[in-house]
């Protein structure tokens, strides 16, 4: 689904780009809660239905609730991404 849709686009380099950006944020926002066992392959950064992009793990193996709120931006040379995890009671 990642690859589909960064491919629709002229420049597909960097919408892939924000996307590993995202991943590599996601990884080190569930270090905060000891979480280190995922993958990128397990991250995926989708749009929801309001077409805001979000994080979904895959294969949910995470031990705890964790919601995640995604901040992505990227121009022709550069990506960020800033990725907050919020554990739910």
């Amino acid at each position: 689904q990642e690859l589909d849709y960064c491919f629709l686009f002229r420049y597909p380099q960097t919408h892939l780009a924000a996307r590993f950006s995202a991943k590599e944020a996601t990884i080190k926002a569930l270090s905060y809660f000891s979480i280190k066992n995922i993958s990128y392959k397990n991250i995926e950064v989708i749009k929801d239905f309001n077409n805001v992009p979000n994080i979904r793990i895959l294969n949910n193996s995470l031990s705890k609730n964790i919601q995640f709120r995604l901040s992505l931006s990227h121009d022709k040379e550069n990506s960020i991404a800033q990725v907050m995890a919020i554990e739910l009671a």
